[in-house]
């Protein structure tokens, strides 16, 4: 009996407002809203840890180590500023041959000042 009122209660009132609300929630169903809830969950975790997954995978940068850091030189260098390195390199190892040189003139002097100084004792 109840049917045959719904289908006259249609005939007659086709865009009810408690039939448009009837029906609204006869399309939702709770437990389907429940799995697209935990579903959603699920994926979002599942992202976060992929992406966690992918920053730990990257290489890290290693420290830049400032010890003995040189300036890049060209690989073809210009037989002017190739002399003047040489030159700089020579005048040092000058002035280095010579500091020993006055070292061990100091140190025979010291030497000699020592002996004369037993030899006379």
């Amino acid at each position: 009996m109840n049917k045959i009122v719904k289908f006259f209660h249609e005939l007659r009132y086709p865009h009810c407002i408690e039939c448009v609300q009837e029906e609204e929630h006869k399309q939702v169903c709770e437990s389907c809203e429940t799995l697209k809830m935990q579903l959603s969950l699920s994926n979002q975790r599942e992202k976060e840890l992929l992406s966690l997954l992918v920053q730990k995978n990257q290489p890290q940068p290693e420290p830049i180590q400032a010890t003995d850091m040189k300036p890049i030189s060209p690989r073809t260098v210009p037989w002017r500023v190739r002399r003047e390195m040489l030159e700089e390199e020579d005048r040092n190892k000058a002035r280095v041959l010579a500091e020993q040189a006055r070292l061990e003139k100091e140190l025979n002097l010291e030497a000699d000042a020592t002996t004369r100084a037993e030899e006379k004792a």
